[in-house]
């Protein structure tokens, strides 16, 4: 294994790295937690939520798109309709810092092209979106009818 603080041109790069990291310390590391997840408006299959504090991405190129779940309240409690994917993609952020960013959620075109539901069909009912905090708290939007 190379050091690379002792080869030659490398060495005083790596003195800066270092000390940038020792000096941002924890500043530089965005807080973890998903702090609010608020319900702007539902209108026939899209939805348009307002979300706060860092939240984990699809790692998709565009790097805007959060993770989400769509759960269906039943008599016996909520039921996960739409899962949250399995993998995240690897060409955008897995999570990003947003301050009161509002995103369109077209349910439609993800539950019926996008294959996530698994039998493709969105019953009428009372439902919530949850997204994943960068942590791995979830948080859920209030209630809303489809």
């Amino acid at each position: 294994m190379v050091n690379l603080t002792e080869c030659g041109p490398y060495r005083r790069l790596m003195q800066a790295l270092l000390v940038a990291i020792v000096l941002c310390g924890s500043a530089c590391t965005p807080p973890r937690n998903l702090r609010k997840v608020e319900l702007v408006s539902a209108c026939m299959d899209s939805v348009r939520v307002r979300i706060t504090g860092t939240v984990m991405l699809d790692g998709g190129c565009s790097g805007d798109r959060p993770l989400w779940a769509l759960e269906l309240r039943t008599d016996s409690g909520w039921v996960e309709r739409v899962p949250f994917p399995g993998a995240q993609h690897l060409c955008g952020p897995g999570s990003w810092r947003w301050p009161k960013r509002e995103v369109l959620i077209p349910l439609r075109d993800e539950v019926l092209h996008g294959l996530r539901a698994t039998d493709h069909v969105l019953a009428p009912g009372m439902y919530r979106l949850v997204f994943m905090g960068s942590g791995g708290k979830r948080k859920a939007t209030r209630e809303f009818e489809l």
